[in-house]
């Protein structure tokens, strides 16, 4: 079987996935849930967590070294945890105006 994709529209298009995927999962957890948290700090600590691990299978399909891999890994999941919680908190306020 042939490759159809390039090495590097391989790259661009799993580290795409592997930044999207997690935005669109807290896109419908915010819109699932209209705004509101769960009740429980730390359900609501690990489903952010879950969110942002959800990068981790595109990560390991890219075709690099496993060093390498493990080094993205470390620094994708807390960054997209970071961004992807403030941007669970923007679209509460700004779409269901659940503001803290």
């Amino acid at each position: 079987m042939v490759n159809a994709l390039s090495k590097s529209t391989k790259i661009c298009l799993l580290l795409s996935a592997a930044i999207i995927v997690p935005f669109a999962l807290v896109t419908l957890y915010v819109s699932i849930m209209r705004g509101d948290a769960v009740p429980n700090h730390l359900v609501h600590r690990g489903l952010e967590v879950l969110i942002a691990s959800f990068c981790l299978p595109f990560i390991y399909l890219l075709p690099f070294g496993m060093l390498a891999r493990a080094a993205m890994a470390v620094v994708f999941v807390p960054m997209l945890f970071v961004v992807t919680d403030g941007y669970g908190f923007w679209l509460a306020c700004a779409g269901f105006e659940n503001c803290i």
